[in-house]
Formats: structure tokens, sequence, C-alpha cells
């Protein structure tokens, strides 16, 4: 195992040199403070077979005693593209003791590009040079050709020049050398800007709450974008929506399910854009899920809990979809089991999930009997049932194979309506039923979606804004909602 020594090792080069090193099974050893003290910069190199070189003054006063320290091993040294007058004697030093050496100049790091961040969300950036032309490199790819250098054989006495693939104004200096060394081409100034596209967002509009109470305590309010991280993406939400749930959720009744971690941001489902691509998004792709946090301008989630939205409908429509979705296609095809034949009555179809299984129901070709009050039974019928009875208008027929209940008022004469139970509220008290809830699950997501773009499920749902969102608690509790209502963020 080739043992390294890395300079530098917290800044923009160090911190992906260590990552890359260690995934490539290399030993590492961190220095900082210790570069110019020699008792501890020798105890550091004991032991150590490559070293690479990052020195942090704006003079080789003192160089060439920490390089005679390091004597005859295999060194890397982070010059510049700008050869100063310091670094091109660090560079004949170098040359003069390593038994191996390797220097890299790079041109500007992509990473510089923060200092615009305040500009840019101010929404201007000033430049003295404005037309300058430069192609910026990742300071991951710098890291890659330094892990190479230190770890493989043929790049003794090699200067490599990096950029950039391509200049961001035409016509400019780029070069191949990150690809020639490393075989991966190099990553395009884009790329670095979408993976730090946070950075750039500063403050965003969220519903958080501070503490549990009544709606009151809902607040729609400036937060810190969140930052994604490894295998996530940073998604401009177009539209989260309301469920009942987080009714409870808000009055402190969920603490368990979510850690109850204040302030908390509302919110389960997400339609939105892809900002930060990971996994197998990239920026620009529209993107459904069941997620926490998305009752905001942004959210970040697991790229693999994500499905691509559908492409019939807007965003601010497709928000309904993850959570009522699949609680509808979980309670249809994996707890009724419903296929042809079947005679399937559903309670409270006039609600966000009752929707979707009115229509799963009936494509899985089953016969659907529908409750739903005199507001929601035209919605109902136009989506498929069969039948459609007036729930407040007497009692619920009999004879059916599987009643789906999705109410939460219950009669525990209920269980002489069906042969097998399905509810989503409380548990029905019988041998043959079944109470869950919906889990997660970006496959059957997916399927639903494609069943929306082929036009056998339709999507409906009120579109409110976000400030919205505490009325639409307040009507909840007074059961004064019907359907979906999905809230804009401005994303």
């Amino acid at each position: 195992m080739t043992r390294v020594l890395v300079s530098g090792a917290t800044g923009t080069i160090g911190r992906p040199l260590v990552q890359q090193l260690t995934e490539a099974g290399a030993g590492v050893r961190a220095v900082t403070r210790e570069l110019t003290d020699p008792v501890a910069l020798a105890s550091a190199l004991d032991g150590v077979d490559a070293v690479f070189l990052l020195w942090p003054f704006a003079s080789a006063e003192g160089a060439r005693e920490v390089l005679e320290l390091i004597g005859a091993r295999r060194v890397v040294y982070l010059s510049s593209a700008a050869a100063r007058a310091h670094e091109v004697e660090i560079e004949r030093l170098i040359a003069g003791t390593a038994r191996e050496w390797t220097v890299l100049r790079p041109h500007a790091f992509a990473a510089n590009a923060l200092r615009w961040a305040g500009q840019v969300r101010a929404g201007v950036v000033r430049q003295p040079s404005g037309e300058a032309v430069f192609s910026p490199v990742h300071e991951r790819d710098v890291a890659a050709v330094a892990v190479r250098a230190l770890l493989d054989g043929g790049h003794h006495g090699a200067v490599y020049t990096l950029t950039g693939p391509r200049p961001l104004t035409e016509p400019g200096p780029s070069t191949r050398a990150v690809e020639e060394v490393t075989g991966v081409p190099a990553s395009d100034f884009g790329t670095w800007a979408s993976e730090h596209a946070a950075d750039f967002l500063g403050t965003m509009r969220a519903a958080r709450l501070h503490e549990y109470g009544d709606a009151s305590v809902i607040r729609v309010e400036e937060a810190p974008v969140p930052r994604p991280g490894p295998g996530e993406v940073l998604i401009e939400v177009a539209a989260t929506s309301f469920n009942p749930s987080e009714v409870g959720l808000r009055a402190g009744l969920l603490r368990e399910v979510f850690g109850g971690a204040l302030p908390h941001t509302l919110g389960w489902d997400v339609a939105g854009t892809v900002l930060t691509g990971a996994g197998d998004l990239v920026p620009g792709d529209r993107v459904i899920g069941l997620i926490d946090g998305a009752a905001a301008e942004y959210a970040v989630a697991r790229a693999d809990v994500l499905a691509r939205a559908p492409r019939r409908i807007p965003l601010t429509a497709a928000a309904a979809v993850p959570v009522a979705g699949l609680t509808a296609w979980q309670a249809v095809f994996e707890h009724a089991r419903i296929g042809p034949g079947s005679r399937v009555l559903i309670n409270g179809a006039g609600g966000g999930v009752g929707l979707f299984a009115v229509q799963l129901a009936r494509h899985a070709g089953a016969y659907v009997v529908a409750t739903a009050g005199p507001r929601s039974a035209a919605a109902v019928r136009a989506l498929g049932a069969d039948e459609v009875v007036d729930y407040t208008a007497g009692p619920l027929p009999g004879g059916n194979d599987v009643l789906i209940n999705l109410v939460a008022d219950v009669p525990d004469s209920v269980t002489e309506l069906a042969a097998e139970f399905v509810s989503i509220t409380r548990p029905i008290e019988h041998p043959r039923a079944v109470h869950f809830v919906a889990r997660n699950d970006p496959g059957q997501l997916a399927e639903l979606v494609a069943l929306i773009d082929a036009g056998v499920v339709d999507v409906e749902a009120a579109v409110r804004p976000l400030e919205a969102l505490a009325d639409v608690h307040r009507e909840a509790e007074r059961g004064l909602v019907r359907g979906k209502i999905t809230l804009t963020t401005g994303g």
C-alpha cells in the first residue's frame, strides 16, 4: 500500500484528494500547520512514500528546508498556470531533491466562482475584466490527476497544465491533460456549477414548524437552502401537496415518525426540476417523489427515491401523485389484490387517495362501487366508478369481494359489506382485514406515471399558493377539503 502525505488536506484540492486516495486504497496522512515545523513534519513523514505539496505562502522562503526533509520521495507539487517566480523556484528545488516529481499547473479553479455568490443572489455579477477568457477546472479533476501522479509510474518530470474541457468564452485556452492522465474527460464548468447551485441560492421560502399546535404554528418564512449530500439531488420545487396526515404531524402526533426535530419543513409530495444531479438524474430532469421537506422553494432528496415526472400533466398537478398515488396503488394491487371480475367497494372515493383508487381498480378490471358525498360524486363518476353511492343518504351496499376503506369514521357494521377489508385509517376488526401505511416505492411510482402518460389515470387537483397552507389545514379540520390540493412554491 502506498502511503501518501497530503499538505493542505482541508483545502479546495486537499479534500477531494484525500477522498480519492482513500478510495484508491492508499494510506493517507494529512498535515496543515505542521508543514513548516521541522519536528512535526519529520514525524509526519515517517513511513511515507509520496508527498502532495501545496505551498501556502507567496514566497519560496523556507521551501528548501521543507524539501530537504521530504528528501528522495515521490513529490507532486501544486503550482499554477501563472508560474509565478516563487512557484518556479519551488519547482526547481523539487527537481533537485525528489526521487520522482510531477508538477500540476492548474488554470483558474471553478471553485473561485463562489466569490460571485453574493453578486449572483443580488442579480448582477461585476468583474473588472468581464470579457476575460478562461477554462475553469473542477477541483475534483485536479485531485484525480494528483492521485495518478502519486500512485502510478510514468509521470516523473511531467508538468501538467490543467484546465476545464472548454473555455467559457470562445476563443480561449484549454488542454486535455486531465483526460490524458486519468482516462476520464474533465468536468466542464456547468457540471461544477450545478453541483454548487445551493451555494449561489442563499435562502428560500419554506413552510415550517417551530412548535406543535394548531394551524397558526405554520410559518412561511425565509430558510437556508438545503445542501445535497452524496447521492442526493437538489430540486427546484414547483409544487407540493397537502395530505390529511400532515394535520397530525403539525399537532405533534407523529414526532416518532420523523424524529420530532424542530424547525421542521412540511411537505411530503414533491414535483420539480433537478438542479444538482446524482445517480441517473441530471440538471433539468423533471421529477416527483415522496420526500421530507417539500413545502419549500428547494428541497433535497436521494436520487434513487424519485421518479420521472409525468409528461402529460404540469408539475403543479404532478405534485398530487406520490403519497396519494402510492397509497392507492398498494391498496388496490398489493393488499386487496384486485383483478378482473372483482367487485370492490371504495369507501371515501372522493378524497385524494380515493380518486386514484377508483381509476386503478377500474384499470385492473374490477366492478367499482364508490362512496362519495354530493360535492364529489360527479368527479368520482367521471373517473370510472360503475356505481356511486351517497354515503349521507343511506346504508352502504353489501355483497362486495373487498372493501377499501379510506375514511376515519368506520361503523362496526362495515364488516358485513365484504369478504375482505383493506384500511388506510383505523384498523377494521375482522380476521380478513389489513391495515397499512403506504411505503415509498419509486418503481411503483414510475408505473403509475406511465399510466398517467398513457391517459389511463387522470390527475385532478386544486392549485393554491404555499402561503395558503395554514388555511388548507384549517379547512381540512372542518371537513371541507375534497380531492387533492397542491401548493405552488414559485419554483
